[in-house]
């Protein structure tokens, strides 16, 4: 997902960068008001972000977006963090999903099964590291919060998937192989 920023100020960058997961990255930043179809031409964006003291207070400029291929966020911080998280929600849903096949193809490609306690949870840690970089212990924890399991025990269900793949011999081995395969 490509987004090019509006502002000329820093801290509304910093808000942004913040709020943004790793997995969608802040193209460019133009500190120039030119003009969003010209922004749209030059970058091709997925969505643009402008900031809201470098819009001009006139009803049609929200209609622009109808013309684009992007779509037009015009906010303040507060305003684009609500917005942001939301859309994140939705892109992170998407991304999932279209991940989790290729992880499902991927694991079974290794010789390990989906009947495994352990084989949601490697696809669940592959997923959580595409958004975050946690640590393996960190996984543990958020998969055991998630699962109602203990740390231990997950550990131990991902440590057989690991056994019964000829591939690898640890866990962070196999999830970090397919972090890496998987883009």
């Amino acid at each position: 997902m490509k987004i090019v920023v509006v502002t000329k100020r820093p801290d509304f960058l910093k808000v942004i960068k913040t709020v943004s997961p790793k997995s969608i990255k802040v193209e460019k930043v133009v500190e120039t008001t030119k003009s969003i179809e010209s922004i749209n031409e030059l970058f091709r964006p997925d969505i643009i972000i402008v900031d809201i003291d470098l819009v001009p207070f006139d009803r049609n400029f929200s209609k622009i977006s109808d013309f684009l291929k992007a779509k037009v966020i015009i906010t303040n911080e507060k305003m684009f963090t609500n917005k942001f998280i939301n859309l994140r929600k939705r892109f992170m849903t998407y991304l999932s999903n279209s991940l989790e096949i290729e992880i499902s193809k991927a694991l079974i490609k290794q010789g390990i099964h989906p009947k495994l306690k352990g084989y949601e949870y490697i696809k669940k840690s592959v997923l959580y590291l595409k958004e975050y970089q946690y640590s393996m212990q960190d996984l543990y924890k958020k998969l055991s919060l998630e699962h109602d399991k203990s740390t231990e025990s997950i550990e131990r269900a991902i440590r057989t998937c690991v056994e019964s793949s000829s591939s690898f011999d640890t866990n962070k081995e196999i999830i970090y192989y397919l972090y890496n395969e998987i883009e």
